[in-house]
């Protein structure tokens, strides 16, 4: 079976795509629809729609494609059942800077300025004409925990509809979303490799073998900042304004679809509830965290 794999920097990584198919017309294609999502969804570019949304926040609606919109509506869901993720941290974000050169600690005072911003209750959807309001002048959606799980699951269905049986959506290995069954294995499962959190690139600590579906990897030791002799994190907490307090370094969910993933993968680290909940604990080693919510691992 013919596989043909395209390879390219997109969403602030490097993207992988590969399909089981002499079709190389939907790689270019998959691209594109991939560089279609990153400019709604982007912070990084003033004509972004969420770029516009943040403008006229305590100003007025913002009408917006259907995929922003269904994204939002999803994360803000997610941010209202309170397990630690919000797509209202974005001033948060920026006061931070954690993962950029100018990262710096700010005073209490700055982050105690901004809590009143993370309140999801301010935020105005309108299904019928489609837009989105935040009333609070000062407020800022970001969709950066949840874009690439939403960009795999809609490049996934790209491929599905162009009848692609075997295909592998690889978003940064942060976000991976596999269809079919694999055809370079006897058995028909994947393999990830999933890499101690410490040691960065190298051989994997374990190999897990998956069906279709998603395999989503989030943690603590990418993007850091180092002052004063204190360690701090860029998964910030939208209650106290500060990294969370976490004894997991990274973790790895499986699940049917890769948005859903994005949000899994961060409860663990970042709600000290969902650690208790052993039974859904299937590895602890090194650093790494394995969760299966939906099935087991082989």
């Amino acid at each position: 079976m013919k596989k043909l794999t395209r390879a390219f920097r997109a969403l602030g990584t490097n993207v992988r795509l590969t399909i089981y198919k002499e079709r190389p017309e939907l790689l270019l294609e998959a691209e594109q629809l991939i560089e279609h999502y990153e400019g709604l969804f982007s912070l990084h570019r003033e004509d972004s729609e969420v770029c516009k949304i943040n403008r006229e926040a305590g100003v007025q609606p913002v009408k917006v494609s259907t995929a922003t919109f269904e994204l939002i509506e999803y994360g803000l869901v997610a941010t209202k059942r309170e397990l630690g993720f919000s797509i209202l941290i974005g001033p948060l974000s920026q006061l931070w800077r954690i993962g950029f050169e100018d990262a710096r600690r700010p005073s209490d005072e700055e982050i105690r300025a901004l809590l009143p911003l993370m309140n999801p209750d301010e935020v105005e959807l309108d299904s019928a004409e489609q837009t989105v309001f935040l009333k609070q002048k000062g407020m800022q959606v970001d969709l950066g925990g949840i874009a690439k799980g939403y960009i795999a699951d809609r490049v996934a269905d790209f491929f599905q509809a162009e009848g692609l049986e075997q295909a592998v959506v690889n978003l940064g290995a942060s976000s991976i979303r596999f269809i079919g069954e694999s055809p370079e294995h006897g058995d028909g499962l994947w393999r990830v490799g999933i890499k101690h959190p410490l040691l960065g690139a190298g051989r994997p600590v374990k190999i897990v073998k998956t069906g279709a579906g998603a395999v989503t990897t989030t943690g603590v030791t990418n993007r850091k900042l180092l002052t004063d002799g204190a360690v701090y994190h860029h998964l910030l907490d939208p209650k106290t304004g500060f990294p969370m307090r976490t004894n997991v370094l990274t973790a790895t969910v499986l699940t049917s679809c890769a948005l859903d993933g994005e949000v899994r993968a961060k409860q663990p680290l970042i709600n000290k509830d969902f650690l208790d909940c052993k039974k859904l604990i299937i590895k602890s080693e090194n650093g790494s965290l394995i969760i299966n919510n939906t099935r087991n691992f082989n």
